[in-house]
């Protein structure tokens, strides 16, 4: 994997939520952003990226993952 540093501004394109019942205020979320990533690498300069992920949330507090692809 590259070594490499900018900046990354993004819109969610879609987000979904799903509230579970086993315990109070638990939340599934399911989301997709897009947007464009500053670098001094040209290489990477002005590249698109799209983001998929999720989070378990408990009150607003649990682990999110996901994946990118530029």
């Amino acid at each position: 994997m590259p070594n490499l540093s900018g900046t990354f501004s993004g819109r969610a394109t879609s987000q979904s939520t799903i509230a579970l019942h086993d315990v109070s205020n638990h939340d599934l979320n399911l989301l997709e952003v897009r947007g464009v990533q500053k670098s001094p690498d040209e290489a990477w300069n002005n590249s698109k990226i799209t983001y998929w992920g999720t989070a378990d949330l408990i009150a607003g507090n649990g682990a999110q993952r996901g994946y990118f692809v530029n």
